[in-house]
């Protein structure tokens, strides 16, 4: 990765120039990271290295993806691309992508009814689902 600081200057209220450094990354010699959320539409050419928190972030887009019932918004080829470890030396992402996959705010969490009234499955309720789920296969298979 090469990084590449740049002057700028900032002129406050009171007049007084301050100087900032600001750190750009280019993709130019990191050819070793790969996006996790790619999506054939994408333009961007800059891959970003993720953080673990990003990855969460997408771990928790995953999990409301694969509950909707629409296709288009499950994703399901993207959904089965990302890994299970998260790697930094090789895991990273275009802003773009990122963006598109992880904004799930638009889709809805299903409700469970019940015989007094509907309640909103959380999204720790939906992990927790998920890991009975894997918890169970693995009892099958044993």
């Amino acid at each position: 990765m090469i990084l590449q600081l740049e002057d700028v200057f900032i002129t406050m209220a009171s007049e007084h120039a301050i100087q900032v450094k600001r750190q750009h990354t280019s993709s130019a010699g990191d050819s070793s990271l790969v996006c996790i959320v790619h999506y054939d539409r994408c333009r961007d050419t800059e891959l970003r290295h993720l953080s673990s928190e990003q990855f969460r972030s997408i771990c928790n887009a995953v999990e409301i993806r694969q509950v909707q019932n629409v296709p288009g918004t499950r994703l399901d080829v993207i959904c089965r691309s990302i890994p299970s470890e998260f790697d930094d030396s090789v895991h990273g992402c275009h802003r773009w992508c990122f963006k598109n996959f992880t904004n799930v705010s638009r889709l809805s969490v299903p409700t469970v009814s019940t015989e007094r009234s509907a309640t909103r499955v959380t999204r720790p309720m939906v992990h927790s689902m998920l890991m009975r789920f894997k918890h169970l296969g693995k009892l099958l298979i044993q």
